[in-house]
């Protein structure tokens, strides 16, 4: 039978309309037919470790020294998958099946503490009704993985200038080169939705590619920016975190300890041009916390002077006229962007849904309700997504409803940039349509993106 566009879990969907049996949970494939839905389930088991022919091979590009994160390596036995199963070698030399650049794998084995059980195909589709989504709010996720994968670079990047470089048919371009910032932004959404760069799935080579990109990117010191900003190291170290902590594949362990290390180290030396991402302004805090929290996540030791320091400079930009309001900085007045940060921050520092503060702030955002309009500010609204949604209770539902009805409305349906999302204020204009996309894109998986609190998923009330 033939499959709708935009088709949504547990269709079975087949990438581009090819024959064979169809993958199960398969988030948003934009055509296609469906195949057997009972194969579905067993060629989508997402921790068994199953890959194509020579797995995830590496890729001989370049010499590089071990310090580098990007030696070349050759692994003609196989890989093995997150269940262990052994990928048995092709007949294709290292790295002609995905080019992925790794380092070598380490005898050390990766735990971490945090598995993102929740994104699999089989938990995704029972949580994402209960949680407050929909087959629209997937379908709109899948129409924007395949236009942000339409318009990923030959070379694995997502350019915040030239995305469009292939298309021609697709306008805003970002006014800032950030294509280490836009590459993490982009492989977060396809993690956030279940794909990695060794699970089966439409979208495994897209991983790879964007994966292998940033750890080109990468010198012995964990830097990978480049010319570019802090803004950028930190949004793919959280990228390199979150496929470890999915996958556990074990040559990604030392550049995102790497990478991790190096936003610490910055975040606690004098500040110096270019490397603004200590605690100075509550707009640098959520990606820093995040980034820390990412990476003890994916069981690389961190300091927690760094979640000490953010609690510290959080009540100092706490609004004391406008109570559960946050200020950008000490003495100014409070605004929705920096409450939803500093709301999602304070979660992360261990404030539970019952602290008068939370209930406070939640009441705050709610005064601001999304709509879909010139100047409307998504990236506050994604922070407040993450916050509310953990929140979750009377004041999540009151955000769910709106941010989910706006956002749907808000996406492209027609030509070239079907599947993306206008630009709209300042801070998405600078960023370009990579980044309002995977903003949007971000915002409609966090009803399994993160996991909420057992407590708070059960339906109890939270600050509303």
């Amino acid at each position: 039978e033939e499959a709708k566009a935009g088709s949504t879990l547990g269709e079975g969907v087949v990438v581009g309309g090819s024959d064979g049996p169809a993958m199960a949970g398969v988030v948003g494939l934009e055509d296609g037919r469906t195949g057997n839905k009972e194969d579905g389930p067993r060629l989508m088991k997402m921790d068994a470790g199953l890959a194509g022919d020579g797995g995830v091979a590496l890729k001989d590009v370049r010499e590089a020294t071990p310090a580098e994160g990007v030696a070349r390596t050759g692994n003609a036995g196989g890989v093995k998958g997150a269940g262990g199963v052994p990928i048995a070698a092709s007949g294709k030399g290292p790295g002609e099946e995905f080019g992925i650049r790794l380092p070598e794998i380490p005898t050390e084995q990766v735990d971490p503490l945090e598995s993102f059980a929740q994104r699999a195909p089989e938990v995704r589709s029972e949580l994402l009704e209960k949680m407050g989504g929909s087959r629209e709010t997937e379908a709109a996720v899948g129409r924007a993985l395949g236009w942000l994968a339409r318009h990923q670079g030959d070379d694995g990047r997502w350019s915040s200038r030239g995305f469009d470089a292939s298309c021609g048919s697709c306008d805003d371009a970002a006014t800032v080169d950030a294509d280490v910032a836009m590459t993490g932004m982009a492989l977060l959404c396809y993690l956030g939705a279940g794909h990695t760069h060794m699970g089966e799935g439409p979208y495994r080579e897209v991983v790879s590619k964007g994966i292998e990109w940033l750890l080109s990117r990468q010198d012995g010191r964990g830097d990978m920016r480049g010319r570019e900003t802090m803004y950028g190291q930190t949004v793919a170290t959280v990228a390199l975190c979150e496929a470890l902590s999915m996958t556990k594949d074990e040559r990604l362990k030392e550049p995102a300890r790497r990478a991790a290390d190096f936003v610490v180290g910055v975040a606690a030396a004098p500040r110096r041009a270019g490397e603004q991402v200590r605690p100075e302004d509550t707009s640098v805090i959520g990606w820093l916390v995040m980034t820390v929290e990412s990476a003890r996540r994916a069981g690389i030791p961190v300091p927690p002077e760094v979640y000490l320091n953010a609690g510290r400079w959080l009540e100092r930009v706490a609004s004391r006229e406008e109570p559960g309001g946050y200020a950008y900085k000490a003495g100014e007045r409070a605004t929705a962007a920096m409450t939803a940060e500093a709301m999602f921050v304070q979660q992360i520092l261990g404030r539970r849904r019952e602290d008068p503060m939370m209930r406070r702030s939640a009441e705050y955002l709610l005064r601001q309700p999304p709509a879909w309009r010139e100047g409307a500010p998504t990236h506050s609204w994604y922070y407040a997504t993450l916050a509310l949604f953990e929140q979750q209770g009377e004041s999540w539902k009151t955000w769910n409803a709106s941010m989910r009805e706006e956002l749907l409305r808000g996406q492209r349906r027609d030509g070239g940039a079907a599947g993306s999302w206008d630009p709209q204020d300042e801070w998405s204009r600078l960023g370009g349509r990579i980044y309002q996309t995977a903003v949007c894109t971000l915002c409609l998986e966090v009803y399994y993106r993160y996991a909420p609190s057992e407590s708070k998923a059960e339906g109890g009330e939270g600050g509303g």
